[in-house]
């Protein structure tokens, strides 16, 4: 059944599954539908709830402004941020160890966080199975090891079987491969989860505890969740299993969105999801783009779908630089300027490549940061991230960035006097005083070299705890050598964001967002043909579609080259070609 953005559907007591494509008003009418049941609705008691998720923090936040006053009967999270809330802080406790410990330390759990390596875990891990050796003798191989754990990630096998496996295929020890587990259980006994293991932990439990399901269902009498595109088997099966008690299921989402496969979603699960007298609906009109980019969009997207004008504003031509990347962007900068104008790219080699041409860089800085002074690495990429969000104005996420890279335990680059741990008290104070110095020290960040604005930060963290605790300074070798080199602004304009504010960006991050002017890299010439073929299905095609369609106004591409065969079928639908 076909639906408008604005139409409320007054059903209380049905699962739904709606198709929507790229700017067809979802979350508009997800908004306007949840109001409707709270108004409604005789489900809901008051104790129940409505859970509303999604897969990125951008869209979190739509829909918590989308809402209004109706926010205070909802909880509006990511899936990781669901079952964190509702599964692993309330039951972590039923999990044990081998020797009937926990296997989880619940009184210091905080939350669930980016795996930053944490070196004296990673070095006792290590020692553990007789590679300590590594960390202080072979930095090639520390490297690759470090690469390795980081890039580590939960896998469930169709069997139901869960084993730890890394992204990464750099060679390092097998029996290091092998007990990827014990790096992460180490991180557990002192109460720090990552955000990949949310999923894992919950499974374990739910699947240990199936009676949970109740406690959960009577809690959420409704569930809805967007981009289910992006869910795994995983996800959907905990979906699936709520639906079976007395949650009312709603999911949205467009099979040409799918990509995140390295996470085990597939277009199929949202295909094939299924509910017990389920509702399907489809949102056909594209609210956000002009006419020239929803032709452009129409003619690569592979599922025969079609979506309507809405603005009924044709816009400028989609345009396509041809040629090398650096000439292309300053093309474009000439053209447009350089304030309104996101770029996205699929790999973070590109995004930085493109950070590069318009800061002007010619290194990778952080690269050579973590090789030179891996000890204040970690420390200043979460200064450099908490300093851009303090900067867009999101106090509250850049003292909590600054307090995750101040650890209780004394470790470089820190130094506390006796050797004593670091209170809370102490860490809030610490984290307010570096904000406070990031606020105030404007020129210097701008101006200064890292070298700088570090050694000024550490004086000005003595001279408010009297030399009792002290960020170590810079005084000699390569990182002195290092952080002189380098303005501390070429940190800022090259940093890797988890949450990407910021308007040069991978495509995934872009996700759920839109912007004015889009400016789109792709870096090979046969991508272009293989959008343009419709008989050609895979992520590929699905990322840089995704990408394409988060243009609002304007969509630009940049390519090296193209095939007269290319440049004949894009000119049918006139897209404006740049050499």
């Amino acid at each position: 059944m076909e639906i408008n953005s604005g139409q409320i559907i007054d059903e209380y007591k049905t699962h739904f599954k709606v198709y929507a494509g790229p700017g067809a008003g979802k979350t508009h009418w997800l908004a306007i539908n949840i109001a409707n049941i709270i108004k409604k609705s005789p489900c809901l008691s008051s104790t129940s709830r409505i859970a509303c998720i999604s897969y990125t923090n951008v869209a979190v936040e739509e829909m918590k402004k989308r809402l209004g006053k109706n926010i205070d009967n909802v909880d509006i999270m990511t899936i990781h941020s669901f079952l964190y809330n509702n599964i692993v802080k309330q039951y972590a406790f039923l999990l044990k160890d081998a020797d009937r410990s926990q296997l989880i330390d619940i009184k210091n759990m905080d939350g669930h966080k980016e795996h930053i390596l944490n070196h004296a875990l990673y070095h006792e891990w290590l020692k553990d199975y007789g590679f300590g050796w590594v960390y202080a003798t072979d930095k090639k191989m520390d490297k690759k090891v470090q690469s390795y754990v980081k890039d580590a990630q939960w896998i469930k096998s169709p069997a139901g079987d869960w084993s730890i496996i890394s992204s990464s295929y750099l060679p390092i020890p097998k029996k290091l491969k092998d007990n990827l587990y014990d790096y992460k259980r180490k991180y557990w006994k002192m109460g720090r989860i990552h955000h990949d293991d949310v999923l894992y932990i919950s499974d374990i439990i739910l699947s240990t505890y199936p009676n949970l399901y109740n406690f959960l269902s009577a809690k959420y009498r409704y569930l809805f969740i967007d981009e289910f595109q992006d869910t795994n088997p995983v996800q959907t099966k905990i979906v699936e299993e709520l639906a079976k008690k007395k949650t009312y299921v709603g999911v949205i989402g467009d099979l040409e969105q799918s990509i995140f496969s390295f996470q085990g979603a597939c277009p199929e699960q949202f295909r094939s999801f299924s509910l017990r007298g389920q509702n399907e609906y489809t949102l056909s009109y594209n609210r956000r783009s002009t006419d020239n980019i929803i032709l452009f969009l129409n003619k690569i997207r592979k599922d025969g779908i079609q979506q309507n004008f809405f603005r009924n504003i044709p816009g400028d031509k989609v345009s396509i630089y041809v040629g090398d990347t650096n000439s292309s962007i300053k093309k474009i900068v000439k053209q447009y300027g350089n304030s309104d104008i996101t770029y996205m790219a699929w790999k973070n080699s590109d995004v930085l490549k493109i950070k590069n041409i318009l800061s002007g860089n010619s290194s990778d800085v952080w690269g050579e940061f973590e090789v030179v002074d891996s000890d204040r690495y970690y420390f200043m990429k979460n200064i450099v991230i908490s300093y851009i969000y303090a900067k867009k104005g999101d106090l509250t996420t850049a003292l909590n960035t600054i307090k995750e890279s101040i650890r209780k335990k004394v470790r470089l680059p820190w130094r506390k006097k006796g050797d004593v741990d670091i209170t809370n008290i102490e860490q809030n104070a610490i984290a307010l005083t570096i904000l406070k110095f990031l606020l105030n020290n404007q020129e210097l960040i701008t101006t200064g070299s890292l070298y700088d604005v570090y050694n000024t930060l550490a004086d000005n963290i003595s001279a408010k705890f009297h030399g009792e605790i002290m960020l170590q300074k810079i005084t000699s070798g390569s990182p002195r050598e290092y952080s002189t080199k380098f303005p501390f602004k070429s940190l800022i304009d090259t940093v890797d964001m988890p949450n990407e504010i910021r308007p040069i960006r991978t495509i995934h991050k872009a996700k759920s967002d839109e912007f004015k002017i889009c400016a789109v890299l792709l870096n090979d010439a046969h991508i272009m043909e293989k959008l343009l073929n419709s008989s050609i299905i895979d992520e590929e095609c699905r990322i840089y579609y995704v990408a394409c369609s988060r243009s609002m106004d304007k969509l630009i591409i940049i390519i090296p080259s193209l095939s007269g065969v290319v440049i004949g079928e894009l000119n049918k639908i006139g897209v404006e070609i740049i050499y």
